[in-house]
């Protein structure tokens, strides 16, 4: 019998293994609920902004945990809960911390679209924990915020 490395051995089943553990979609679930979906991005400018979610329509619910956290570094991360639907959000603080400046929401056209601002060189990590229609989770980072854009207050 041949020897091989393990890393030699998990690329030679690589296409196997993918076929058994699958991704989750908004379609299908993966190795969480469809309805589960974890994003992060690097935010590297604190004049900009992150855009983290957009919902399809007006009857969309949300429940997002969204936490900013620098890599090496642990003094004041943030944690907060937004909730509720496209016309009425809220924020509330699960660990304030100070990393997480403000969110804001745009409508524009049928869409809702939820933007952070946070400090510099920081992580913003956004999981999806339950939502009734439609959600786009991927981020875009160092944006101008959008004329229009509503603060949420964070309580």
């Amino acid at each position: 019998m041949e020897k091989m490395e393990l890393s030699e051995a998990l690329k030679a089943n690589a296409s196997v293994l993918e076929e058994l553990i699958g991704v989750a979609t908004s379609e299908k679930d993966g190795l969480m609920p469809s309805i589960q979906r974890m994003t992060t991005s690097y935010q590297k400018d604190q004049q900009k902004y992150c855009k983290i979610a957009e919902f399809e329509n007006d009857t969309t619910g949300i429940s997002m945990l969204i936490s900013v956290f620098k890599n090496h570094e642990n003094s004041s991360p943030s944690v907060v809960l937004l909730t509720g639907y496209s016309d009425g959000l809220s924020v509330n603080s699960i660990k304030r911390g100070t990393y997480l400046t403000n969110v804001y929401y745009q409508k524009k056209e049928n869409k809702t679209i939820v933007y952070v601002k946070s400090s510099a060189y920081v992580y913003i990590s956004t999981l999806c924990i339950g939502t009734n229609g439609g959600l786009n989770l991927s981020h875009e980072n160092n944006l101008d915020l959008p004329s229009g854009a509503i603060e949420i207050p964070i309580s």
